[in-house]
């Protein structure tokens, strides 16, 4: 089987969407010096005093925290290199997050 090319020539043969979208994600797969991240944190619990004599303090549990990006081809944008546009779809969740005064007895 012959080796073909992801890019089509100017004036090739109109491509369908199941080829448009190997020949993308090939481009994206050769040419991209991007990063995929899917991070999940678990986030530190605070305990600040109100003052250094005082019984009293603010409790922040941050909860956790993920992040999941995607790279995107933009249709119809291409460089300069005539190669297609390339977005990164960043998503950052909090989750659990609640703030709360504790009293010591």
């Amino acid at each position: 089987m012959p080796a073909t090319n992801p890019v089509p020539p100017p004036d090739g043969p109109q491509w369908d969407d199941a080829d448009t979208s190997i020949a993308m994600a090939d481009i994206i797969e050769m040419l991209s010096k991007r990063l995929v991240v899917d991070v999940v944190m678990k986030m530190p619990v605070l305990v600040l005093p109100v003052s250094a004599r005082s019984s009293t303090a603010l409790v922040l549990a941050l909860g956790g925290l993920s992040v999941v990006n995607e790279l995107r081809v933009v249709p119809g944008v291409v460089s300069n290199d005539n190669l297609p546009a390339v977005m990164d779809c960043t998503n950052m969740n909090w989750t659990s997050v609640s703030i709360s005064r504790y009293q010591w007895q």
